[in-house]
């Protein structure tokens, strides 16, 4: 029997609601720590192999797709080989919600491929990387677009 954690999230910067960083899972079986949360998931396959389970259906994950975890879906990652690599973007609902995305209120498509989502990918590890002037508004920027991207084209 598989069991689902709710995970609360504290984003501790107001400039920069988000969580942003690399995971590397190697060997866990599916249905490995359920658990769900209010705010949108990206995970951005950039190695690697696996599936993500969201509630009822599972999605395979391979290089360069994009995995969109709606809010409040039960999701995990497993892998189908040794192992996936991926970036995990979640981004603050209320953020969403004051840039007008209302993310509790559509269901954006569970995989995708779109060049364009990974250009503001890179853009998004630069700026974390370099942390030039502005970096927190350049990312949030970034993540905006990337929003407008997903809701008109993939809603």
């Amino acid at each position: 029997m598989n069991i689902s954690q709710y995970e609360k999230h504290a984003f501790s910067d107001p400039a920069l609601p988000i969580f942003f960083h690399l995971d590397h899972v190697t060997n866990k079986p599916p249905g490995f720590w359920l658990h769900w949360h209010e705010n949108p998931e990206f995970l951005f396959i950039v190695g690697g192999s696996g599936f993500v389970k969201i509630d009822d259906t599972v999605v395979p994950a391979e290089k360069n797709s994009l995995i969109t975890i709606n809010s409040n879906k039960i999701h995990s990652v497993s892998t189908s080989g040794p192992d996936i690599s991926y970036y995990c973007l979640i981004v603050d609902k209320n953020f969403c919600d004051q840039a007008g995305f209302h993310i509790e209120d559509v269901l954006i498509r569970e995989k995708i491929d779109d060049p364009a989502l990974f250009a503001n990918l890179r853009r998004i590890i630069t700026e974390l990387d370099e942390k030039k002037p502005f970096y927190k508004a350049a990312v949030m920027g970034e993540i905006t677009n990337m929003l407008l991207r997903l809701f008109r084209n993939y809603t």
